[in-house]
């Protein structure tokens, strides 16, 4: 799976701006730092998937049911990407 990661104002993780293909990182959290900038990270490791904005490509399925995407969403994807890769780069740093 490829393309640019799109961050809506819920979290909700897309690929595009068209937000049709909503992306799954299953051992992920949300984080924005103090600048803003909004990141996936390994929800324990706090190693980076990638940043809103960034080219992404992992090694993923697609599936067009979406039964697992977030409920907290309301923008609902017509197909979802799972992700089942290892973060891309080291965790961020603490302040």
């Amino acid at each position: 799976m490829s393309g640019d990661l799109v961050i809506d104002d819920e979290g909700c993780t897309f690929l595009g701006a068209a937000i049709t293909v909503g992306v799954l990182f299953p051992t992920a959290i949300g984080v924005t730092r103090e600048d803003g900038t909004r990141y996936v990270v390994h929800d324990r490791t706090g190693e980076v998937f990638a940043a809103e904005g960034d080219t992404v490509m992992y090694s993923g399925s697609y599936s067009t049911t979406v039964s697992a995407w977030n409920d907290a969403c309301s923008s609902t994807p017509t197909e979802v990407a799972t992700v089942h890769d290892a973060p891309k780069s080291g965790p961020l740093d603490r302040p």
